[in-house]
């Protein structure tokens, strides 16, 4: 399975978690940008070799003119020798012109492929990237609510034990009342009883007291 069919494969997998597939985006993110890396330096350098190709070319075929131009300038002047001098280097500059082309032709096309591969590389990062940036948001969320959802949790259970406690409470102040309500009512009948006791609570020496003095009325 090639590199991008294996990160197809990941992200199109529906029970696997943001994170795992995140987190392993990332990791193929950072190993293709390491190869994208050495594509671009590859990239410079066949274009490089191109260019070298190409000037060399350029160079033999003016190089060539050059002495096309000087044989015929000797021939009119008539020094064949010379003529046939430069004839000859002509022809041998002639004979490289077309490994000359060949290796030309042949950086150029390794050149183009490589372009095309850095450039289609680009487009690839740009879209993993996208695509990174989507799975961080959604794991971030999901993260999120969860600890949303471990708050909501503990909010409830926050919101139970205030209900239990309210509870007691309620039971405390009602057991409270009812106990200052028994208080109060033992308070009342004794004091009841202490008024209905006061009315005979009269002392038995006053009582002969008044008896001796009734008596000595009498006589």
């Amino acid at each position: 399975m090639g590199f991008f069919s294996r990160i197809k494969t990941l992200i199109e997998v529906k029970n696997a978690k943001p994170q795992e597939a995140s987190q392993s985006l990332e990791t193929y993110l950072i190993k293709l940008m390491d190869y994208f890396t050495e594509v671009k330096k590859e990239a410079l350098r066949m274009t490089a070799l191109e260019n070298q190709a190409k000037q060399s070319v350029q160079e033999n075929l003016q190089a060539t003119q050059q002495y096309q131009n000087l044989a015929q300038k000797a021939l009119q002047a008539g020094n064949e020798g010379d003529a046939k001098a430069f004839i000859g280097k002509k022809q041998m500059l002639e004979s490289e012109q077309a490994n000359l082309m060949n290796a030309y032709t042949a950086a150029r096309e390794n050149a183009s492929k490589m372009r095309q591969l850095h450039d289609e590389l680009v487009d690839k990062i740009e879209d993993l990237k996208a695509r990174y940036r989507w799975m961080h948001s959604t794991t971030t969320l999901a993260e999120t609510q969860e600890r949303m959802n471990q708050f909501s949790g503990s909010s409830a259970e926050n919101i139970r034990m205030q209900e239990d406690l309210a509870q007691m409470e309620a039971k405390a102040i009602r057991m409270l009342d009812e106990a200052n309500a028994m208080a109060e009512l033992n308070r009342s009948h004794a004091d009841s009883l202490h008024q209905l006791a006061s009315k005979y609570d009269v002392p038995s020496s006053s009582i002969e007291d008044e008896l001796q003095k009734m008596k000595q009325d009498f006589h």
